[in-house]
């Protein structure tokens, strides 16, 4: 699994039921279809463990090929 290609991303979300700082980090996984237009402006629904969700909304320029299911972890120190 993994993700070949060359592209940029720029992410901006909205974070929803997140009841503690704790409950943020983990691995979030889409819950729901990406959807992408014109220009490579998209958007994708994220869940975590915790039940944490986070709304993406990004501009990709490039070109990418993702292999495997869509995913990211995200870790606070």
């Amino acid at each position: 699994m993994g993700d070949l290609g060359l592209y940029t991303v720029s992410a901006v979300g909205n974070v929803y039921n997140l009841k503690r700082v704790a409950d943020f980090p983990g691995t979030y996984a889409a819950v729901g279809a990406g959807i992408s237009v014109a220009g490579g402006v998209g958007s994708l629904t994220m869940q975590n463990q915790s039940g944490v969700i986070i709304n993406l909304y990004s501009v990709q320029q490039g070109v990418q090929l993702t292999i495997g299911p869509q995913g990211f972890t995200i870790v606070m120190r």
